[in-house]
């Protein structure tokens, strides 16, 4: 989940900016799933967040279209 800041910020990046950022954290989000699946997570709610964080980008992006 993204904080005021963040949303702010990615409220004025370019559709470019915003699909690295996506890209970015879509990554992490498969390398703590692999973790998870691997070995204990130290913050098994980051997955959650992330997943969220990644929601609010996406709709930021399908407003700027």
């Amino acid at each position: 989940m993204l904080n005021k800041n963040e949303l702010v910020t990615a409220r004025h990046q370019s559709l470019e900016e915003l699909d690295r950022e996506i890209g970015k954290r879509c990554r992490r989000l498969y390398s703590l799933r692999e973790k998870k699946v691997v070995e204990e997570l130290e913050n098994p709610h980051e997955i959650r967040l992330l997943r969220r964080g990644i929601a609010q980008l996406k709709t930021i992006r399908a407003e700027k279209k």
